[in-house]
């Protein structure tokens, strides 16, 4: 704080600085992760994410209670003409669900969007999916998933405990 001051800033396309860089560096080098990136926001960063992987070779699969920035992503992503992807949606925290529409998707690419905090996901159901969908060598965005210091051992969060500190590798 008594370098850098607090508060938002610019956004990060308007104004990265050594401190982003340095603090994606760290952050990633800490979870385990080649690399990171930061957003300004949870809700941009989901929206922004969804919108750079989602084309017409991808299923958007949805926890049929999604946030609404999973939703907002989904439905821009959506409307890109020529390069829409597949949309499902799969009841919430359903792993049986989950799995059926991986299993019936029309897209050759796969990438399943739900909440995983401490408040609307216990860690026994997000254990299940990460397993589902890495024998099945799928894609995971979680909402929220990090929760740094509530859980984990070191305090990684949710990513710890679930058992994908580092990638999906466990």
């Amino acid at each position: 704080m008594d370098r850098y001051a607090v508060g938002l800033s610019s956004s990060r396309a308007q104004a990265t600085t050594v401190a982003h860089v340095e603090l994606e560096e760290r952050l990633a080098r800490w979870y385990g992760y080649e690399q990171c990136l930061l957003f300004t926001t949870g809700y941009q960063a989901m929206v922004g994410t969804i919108q750079a992987l989602a084309d017409r070779d991808t299923a958007l699969i949805l926890d049929n209670l999604s946030h609404a920035c999973i939703l907002d992503g989904t439905f821009l992503a959506a409307g890109v003409p020529g390069q829409a992807p597949e949309v499902r949606y799969f009841n919430h925290n359903s792993v049986k669900s989950l799995e059926r529409c991986l299993k019936t998707k029309e897209r050759p690419n796969a990438l399943v969007l739900m909440e995983a905090s401490t408040h609307s996901m216990v860690t026994a159901p997000a254990a299940r999916v990460r397993r589902s969908l890495r024998a099945l060598q799928r894609g995971l965005a979680l909402r929220r998933c990090a929760r740094t210091g509530t859980l984990g051992t070191r305090g990684t969060g949710l990513v710890e405990a679930t058992g994908m500190l580092g990638g999906c590798r466990s």
